[in-house]
Order: C-alpha cells, then sequence, then structure tokens
C-alpha cells in the first residue's frame, strides 16, 4: 500500500460542484494529485469512498471521516450564498494497493 497526501485548495471549493461524484471538492483535488500516475484515468467519489480508475483497474479507497463530514457540508451548503467562502482548505491522507 501506498500512502498519498491529497490537498484540497481554494480553486477546488470554488470549482466543485454539489452532489457531483466526479466534479466535487475531493474529486478535483485527487485528480489533480493522481493524474500524475501512469495509467490514471479519473476517480468517482461518493460519501465514504473513492473509486479510482487506475489503467482500467478500479481501486476503492476509504475517505477519512473529515473528508467524508466535508461532502456532507458541502453537497448540503455549498450552493448557499456565501457558504464556499467559509470553507477551508485542507488535506488528507488515502492509502492505495498500487
Amino acid at each position: 500500500m501506498k500512502r498519498f497526501k491529497v490537498e484540497v485548495k481554494r480553486v477546488d471549493i470554488n470549482k466543485g460542484l454539489c452532489n457531483n461524484p466526479r466534479q466535487c471538492v475531493v474529486a478535483l483535488a485527487m485528480n489533480r494529485r493522481f493524474g500524475k500516475v501512469k495509467g490514471y484515468q479519473g476517480v468517482e467519489v461518493s460519501e465514504c469512498n473513492a473509486e479510482l480508475d487506475i489503467g482500467g483497474y478500479k481501486e476503492y479507497v476509504d475517505l477519512p471521516r473529515k473528508v467524508t463530514n466535508f461532502i456532507y457540508r458541502f453537497d448540503d451548503t455549498g450552493n448557499q450564498i456565501g457558504a464556499r467562502s467559509k470553507m477551508k482548505p485542507f488535506s488528507f491522507t488515502v492509502a492505495v494497493d498500487m
């Protein structure tokens, strides 16, 4: 297992789409992090895990609780005026079997 640090940046919070598993805040951050991995084709994020497509192989990784809490909050309030400006960038680590 390899551990990867993923950084959710302000640009991800500003551009992320609520309730969109391929364009949500966490998916944008993971695409940036894993985009350099050979064979990486994309990610689909749910409330509690992420499905990475690496060379046609699907790798499911559990997301830390702080990430799932952020996803719930973002999906619930992210489209409200001013809500995103109150959300802070953060980082998290995922373990991927590569």
